[in-house]
């Protein structure tokens, strides 16, 4: 029997200032002003910190919705472009203006301060994209994520290049880490330690899965793009046996729905650990929906 893991509400709130920093060539290079904070719900960990003029700085915001899978970067600003989450074709890095890659970037809104949100993958999990509203694509719906990059670049069609002074992250990384796993712990899944599997499990027709995810009517009537985040639990068999729609909050009948469409539908493989064997794991799962404007 599937167990549906109730949806959790919350926000990560850690605030702080920064100060400001002069704009160099073409791109605008905003300094620190304080170190990174981290926090946590019962579904996510946060790592924060603030860039730019102490009267208007920028936000990042780096969550990790557990071990393994992609990370969701957001910068929020009042001088960062505003919409109704709607999807761009930018690029953003892990390094300076010159490493810049092509990636889909959401654009939207925080009460009078715009926000960019796009996925970063770290070589674990699975990532999808769906166009629900758009003749073709081939934007990829993430780039990579360096560990030991020092700077953090983005830019839209409605923004010059900005570029955030990140510094080193190992100390940030290690206390990510830490939290990653008090979130797994938190959970109580029956399920092998992320560390010792050598091969994930897989979800074998992923993209018809998600075209079968029922959405709430609200959010594909007003065109909504969004970045959700699954975990599923599955056994040595290949069976799901724990579901979570970890974000966003659509309301937990629709995340019951959802987990129901990976129970009946779903495809999978099971995970393998060192030695070969079918082992039960955790599976992390990004979707990015996309409807243009």
């Amino acid at each position: 029997m599937l167990h549906i893991t109730r949806i959790v509400v919350g926000l990560c709130a850690i605030l702080a200032v920064a100060i400001s920093a002069p704009a160099m060539a073409q791109t605008r290079v905003l300094q620190p002003l304080d170190d990174w904070n981290w926090g946590k719900t019962d579904e996510y960990c946060g790592l924060v910190r603030n860039f730019g003029d102490a009267d208007s700085p920028v936000r990042m915001t780096l969550y990790s919705y557990g071990p393994q899978g992609n990370y969701r970067v957001v910068l929020t600003g009042a001088d960062l472009p505003r919409n109704d989450d709607a999807v761009q074709q930018g690029s953003a890095a892990f390094g300076s203006e010159t490493d810049l890659q092509d990636v889909h970037l959401i654009v939207g809104k925080r009460g009078d301060d715009g926000e960019i949100a796009l996925q970063v993958h770290r070589g674990s999990g699975m990532s999808l994209a769906f166009a629900w509203a758009a003749s073709d694509y081939d934007t990829p719906g993430s780039v990579p994520f360096d560990p030991l990059a020092i700077r953090f670049t983005v830019d839209t069609p409605r923004m010059e290049p900005l570029t955030l002074a990140i510094d080193s992250m190992q100390s940030a990384l290690s206390d990510l880490a830490t939290c990653e796993d008090q979130l797994f712990e938190g959970w109580d899944l029956a399920v092998a330690d992320p560390r010792d599997i050598a091969a994930q499990a897989k979800i074998e027709n992923g993209v018809f899965v998600i075209r079968q995810l029922r959405l709430p009517p609200g959010i594909v009537i007003n065109r909504l793009s969004q970045i959700m985040q699954f975990r599923l639990a599955i056994d040595a068999e290949g069976e799901l046996v724990d579901c979570a729609l970890q974000a966003p909050n659509f309301g937990e009948s629709v995340a019951e729905d959802m987990c129901r469409v990976f129970e009946r539908q779903a495809e999978f493989t099971p995970a393998r650990d060192r030695i070969g064997m079918p082992v039960p794991s955790l599976l992390r799962v990004s979707y990015m929906m996309i409807i243009y404007d």
